[in-house]
């Protein structure tokens, strides 16, 4: 591609988007009935509860994230909830150039479903995203209360039956059928009967009058709570492949650019993204690359269909512009806008001023036709093409580096930038990373390592309480025979280490620097 640095390393841009994303969720265990309420002093081991286990529960609890966590998991945090984001929570960039000059100063403080690194208090999860999100590091601080019941994969028949026939269906219309049949289900879990509204039409001579009633009696006979565990599961599905995969294999290595409930758009950097894809070709699918693909000849012979006819095919298994090296490929969204709109008014230069320079575009206009009492009309609609300004985002003053709010090195940032202005040393950013460094969770991270750092830092911990006592070597020894020796390092490292450092969260920083 034109301006490609070949003596730099490979940078990679993946799109992927989850396939039957929520015909995986229905087909998981969910809800049955037999609802009982715990007794919050006889609890079960939330670690230890089987995903399919013949009953599940459903937990409201308080989570707090570690602050080493942070660099980790600020493009993509934990447990999203509604939340109203206030302008003092923005940075000075949103404010000051983005706020005060294109909106006026005007700023809606509406509530939206925000990603942030903050406690979550009183938060309601399925049981299989809280052993997640202990996994991957959270803390559970308290737990307000449970609610047991029963659960099956009880749709899981109809949701594979539907996969198949549409599997072998032969043209987009009976594609499309089956997948709605599949997400029709989740679509009827999830209606709200206290909104259904009655409307009678009545003609009055040559008028028609629409009375609008309200009910008078609600009967709620949908299983609104299949839903929610749905809607948790499919959460569950994109932060294991994120998490679990993507950091697991690439680190720091991986960046996460844009989200949305099914698909992720990374830049990855390594020698070869496909060569990577291979290695793990069960979690990939590969049915839309052209045959004659060279990626595709390396596929084990496990992924492909030998058909009849002795030829083989594969198994199946917004608004962002992408640049190609053929301009004609390029590809531009914009969600709300009509799509020869977009492609006649919106280029990739458009997108690029509008980011790299804080600029709004202009307005656009489209018509729509429109037929009433067959009367046929035109619509002239006139809407904000792309902005700038992204309130759910802490964005830092390069325009282009975002991190979640609530990430502990927002406050680092602000005293750097009142110090450097907008020329921050690099090393000072690359240092803010390290505030904690941490790019996996210690689960990640084998055990020797672990030990090796645990030691270095009881080390270190000893060295400053004992500097001028003669008893330090001795000390040192005898800790970390005890430490090798433990049943339960981690206990073990919470009521010795942490003695040594003025507080644990001193401890989860130095812990997190190894």
């Amino acid at each position: 591609m034109k301006g490609c640095n070949k003596h730099k390393a490979n940078k990679w841009l993946l799109y992927l988007d989850a396939n039957n994303l929520y015909g995986w969720a229905i087909s998981q265990y969910l809800l049955t009935g037999g609802f009982q309420w715990l007794d919050l002093d006889k609890l079960p081991d939330i670690r230890s509860i089987s995903p399919t286990a013949k009953r599940g529960s459903a937990w409201e609890v308080k989570l707090r994230y570690l602050e080493n966590l942070h660099p980790a998991h600020s493009d993509y945090p934990l447990c999203p909830e509604r939340q109203v984001v206030k302008r003092n929570e923005l940075s000075p960039y949103q404010n000051n150039d983005l706020i005060d000059k294109l909106n006026g100063g005007k700023f809606a403080e509406t509530e939206k479903l925000v990603a942030t690194l903050e406690t979550k208090d009183r938060y309601i999860i399925h049981y299989r995203n809280l052993q997640q999100c202990l996994e991957l590091g959270m803390e559970l601080e308290h737990v307000y209360r449970v609610l047991e019941f029963d659960q099956s994969p009880w749709l899981e028949p109809y949701i594979t039956a539907n996969t198949i026939r549409r599997h072998d269906t032969k043209n987009a219309f009976e594609k499309d059928l089956w997948k709605l049949m599949n997400n029709a289900v989740f679509g009827k879990t999830m209606e709200d009967v206290q909104r259904r509204t009655w409307v009678d039409l009545i003609f009055h001579g040559s008028n028609l009058i629409a009375v609008h009633r309200k009910q008078t009696n609600v009967v709620p006979n949908k299983p609104i709570y299949v839903r929610a565990s749905i809607l948790d599961l499919s959460k569950y599905y994109m932060y294991n492949f994120w998490y679990n995969h993507i950091k697991r294999k690439y680190g720091d290595r991986a960046k996460l650019c844009y989200t949305d409930t099914d698909s992720l758009i990374i830049k990855i950097e390594t020698e070869d993204v496909y060569a990577d894809m291979i290695e793990d070709a069960d979690l990939y699918d590969f049915s839309d690359y052209p045959e004659d693909h060279p990626l595709l000849e390396k596929l084990p012979p496990d992924q492909w269909v030998i058909l009849p006819d002795g030829t083989r095919e594969l198994n199946n298994k917004k608004s962002y512009a992408l640049e190609t090296e053929d301009e004609y490929k390029n590809v531009q969204k914009a969600k709300g806008l009509k799509k020869s709109l977009v492609k006649k008014e919106l280029t990739i230069d458009i997108y690029e001023c509008c980011i790299l320079e804080g600029v709004e575009d202009k307005p656009q206009t489209a018509n729509f036709l429109r037929c009433e009492r067959f009367v046929p009309y035109i619509i002239r609609q006139t809407k904000r093409s792309i902005n700038p300004l992204d309130s759910k985002r802490w964005i830092l003053n390069d325009r282009v580096t975002t991190w979640a709010i609530g990430d502990c090195r927002i406050l680092a940032y602000l005293s750097a930038l009142e110090q450097y202005g907008n020329d921050i040393p690099q090393e000072i950013l690359a240092d803010l990373d390290n505030i904690p460094a941490s790019d996996i969770p210690a689960s990640h991270i084998s055990w020797k390592r672990i030990e090796e750092a645990q030691i270095r830092i009881i080390r270190e911990a000893l060295c400053l309480r004992y500097k001028k006592d003669s008893k330090l070597v001795s000390e040192y020894a005898g800790y970390v025979k005890n430490l090798r020796q433990s049943d339960d390092q981690e206990e073990y490292i919470k009521s010795t280490a942490i003695m040594l450092f003025p507080n644990e969260d001193a401890y989860n920083r130095k812990m997190a620097r190894y």
